[in-house]
This record gives C-alpha cells, sequence and structure tokens, in this order.
C-alpha cells in the first residue's frame, strides 16, 4: 500500500512539508505568467496529481473563465479537491494515477510535485500524452523534484530542506526539538519512495518528442520548474 495513503503523513506534507518548499508562490507566479501570453482568457488546463489544488487555486484566480480536469490518486486529496472546487460545474475531479490518465485536448498541463514518484518510462508516457492532448499554442508546466549533478549538491539541497522543513515544525509545535523532528522525518519524509530524473534528461525527452522553446523557467536545489510550447 502506498504511504500516500497514511492520513498522518498527509497531515504532515500539507502542514509542515509543502509549506516548507522554498520559492513555491513565486513558482506559482511564474507560472501564470507564462499561461499569460497563450492569450486565452478561457482555456482548458489539466492539473496532473492535483493533491488539494494550490496550483489548480492560482490557474482559477488568474483566469477564472477556464475548464479544468483535475486528477489524483489519493483518496483524501480528491476528498479535499471535492470541498474546494466540487460546486464548479467547470471543474472535473477523477481520483485516479497520472498513468491512467486518458488525455482528452486541452490548451495547457501543470503538474505540481508528482511526476518524479513515475519510473522513466512512465514519464516519457505522460509527457507523450501531454504533448498528444495539448491544441497549439499549448503550454505544459512541471513544477518538480529532479536529481541534482553530484553527491555534494544533492547533500547540500537534502539539509537545506530539512532545515526549512525543521523552521515549519516549530512554528506549528514550539516543543519540537531536534530528537522529535528527526523522528517525524524518519517516519514521513522517504526520499526512497520518490524516482528522481535530471533536467537534462527530461528537457530532452520534451525536445525531441516536439515540445518547443523548452527550458527551466525557476530552479532552487532540486526543486524545478520546467516544461515547454506546443506551437503550431
Amino acid at each position: 500500500m502506498s504511504k500516500w495513503l497514511d492520513t498522518g503523513k498527509i497531515d504532515f506534507y500539507l502542514n509542515v512539508i509543502h509549506p516548507a518548499i522554498p520559492f513555491y508562490p513565486e513558482m506559482l507566479d511564474q507560472m501564470i505568467s507564462l499561461i499569460g501570453p497563450l492569450g486565452k482568457k478561457s482555456f482548458r488546463f489539466v492539473d496532473l496529481g492535483a493533491g488539494n489544488g494550490p496550483i489548480t487555486q492560482k490557474v482559477l484566480d488568474e483566469f477564472p473563465d477556464s475548464t479544468g480536469t483535475l486528477l489524483d490518486f489519493n483518496p483524501e486529496m480528491v476528498r479535499f479537491l471535492n470541498e474546494q472546487f466540487g460546486n464548479r460545474d467547470t471543474i472535473t475531479i477523477q481520483n485516479q494515477k497520472i498513468e491512467e490518465w486518458d488525455p482528452t485536448p486541452c490548451d495547457v498541463v501543470v503538474s505540481g510535485l508528482a511526476i518524479h514518484h513515475l519510473t522513466d518510462e512512465d514519464k516519457q508516457e505522460c509527457y507523450q500524452k501531454i504533448f498528444s492532448a495539448l491544441t497549439p499554442p499549448g503550454l505544459f508546466l512541471n513544477l518538480d523534484l529532479v536529481t541534482l549533478n553530484g553527491f555534494l549538491i544533492q547533500e547540500l539541497s537534502h539539509q537545506d530542506f530539512l532545515d526549512r522543513v525543521y523552521s515549519k515544525a516549530v512554528e506549528k509545535d514550539e516543543t519540537m526539538d531536534r530528537q522529535s523532528f528527526q523522528k517525524l522525518s524518519d517516519k514521513y519524509i522517504d526520499i526512497h519512495e520518490d524516482t528522481l530524473t535530471d533536467l537534462d534528461t527530461q528537457l530532452h525527452w520534451l525536445r525531441t518528442l516536439g515540445f518547443q522553446q523548452v527550458d527551466v523557467f525557476f530552479k532552487y536545489y532540486k526543486f524545478a520548474l520546467f516544461g515547454g510550447f506546443k506551437l503550431p
């Protein structure tokens, strides 16, 4: 059974880990700045691995007439999505894995901290589906974790993030000490459940599929916002 079905892990992720992600609001702002030039005030978007909906909420705040399809395999996350967006007839919520996505034509595909859970083979298949689904001019944006080049930089990145998570944990519980935090991080932060791939490889996959203007739009250690356009 996936550890992401553990409600304790979900709570720790949403309230401590996710708020500790460096420059997350800035990366969401960058997403919106890239969608804008498409010139579509109303468009169809897909949010793969939507979680509790932060990216979708940002998109709808800026483009309220847009139509969205949100996917997440976790029933608890789907419950959050239904609570937040279930009353919108322009939003479809699907409880399914990214690998099970049956793409239909859309203008924008976004994903946040989800695709890195896929194997390399499944990542490539996912990118192929995205490219085939996009209607030109279309855009794919992936805010995700990536492999870094070298053990030293990987260790620096991991420690930087643990320090940020610890700070958030202390904000939630002032009695939290390093020993108590270590027990929580050992239980809920499992780097071995991720299947990270380096940026260069993923950018190459996108270009090979036919994406244009493929680039890295924001990056801080292992957190990266990248993607590309499908142009006429």
